[in-house]
């Protein structure tokens, strides 16, 4: 695998362009083992392969229950994928908080990647010197905001904090951004 992002919430990654999750941290976060969870995901690797190629990357385990220093397999699963392992899992109030959080990551993630396609008005900060990240768009909007509000025009960006956490179940974007500007 290569091009790996993380998210800021700590739970997808951006693999090859596409928005992943890793099995251990659905395990961590459904109150399940991770080796049940492996075993679920081969026990039905057909079934998730009609969703997709299934990622995965081999790491050594520290973790006794696996075996120190043996290989480990870590699958990590598109939105659809993980979507229908959480079908698989019997529902607990635990399970479901968190299939209700992983549905929105996933929808926020998709909504945060369409917002620079359907706004116009951002096709000229493309050519500015901004960072080239997953928060770019983000940024972007941001500057936008802040130039109708102030009547002004970006010239130079002077610094940027873009975070993400989950709150209550809600995916929680704050921003902070810094530029140098011009008067319209």
């Amino acid at each position: 695998m290569s091009n790996v992002t993380v998210v800021n919430n700590g739970l997808c990654e951006k693999i090859d362009g596409e928005w992943k999750i890793s099995y251990q941290i659905i395990s961590k976060n459904t109150n399940n083992d991770a080796i049940s969870i492996r075993k679920l995901i081969d026990k039905y690797m057909s079934d998730f392969k009609s969703f997709g190629v299934v990622s995965f990357k081999m790491t050594k385990t520290t973790n006794t229950d696996l075996g120190n220093g043996r290989p480990s397999k870590i699958y990590y699963l598109n939105e659809q994928q993980a979507t229908f392992l959480m079908t698989l899992l019997r529902n607990s109030k635990e399970i479901v908080y968190f299939k209700k959080t992983l549905v929105k990551t996933f929808y926020d993630l998709r909504t945060l990647a369409q917002a620079s396609v359907s706004t116009p008005k951002l096709e000229n900060k493309r050519e500015l010197n901004l960072p080239n990240e997953d928060f770019r768009e983000v940024l972007e909007k941001s500057i936008s905001k802040l130039e109708e509000k102030n009547n002004c025009t970006f010239v130079e960006l002077i610094e940027y904090d873009v975070r993400q956490r989950l709150k209550n179940g809600k995916l929680e974007t704050y921003k902070k951004v810094s530029f140098v500007s011009k008067e319209r």
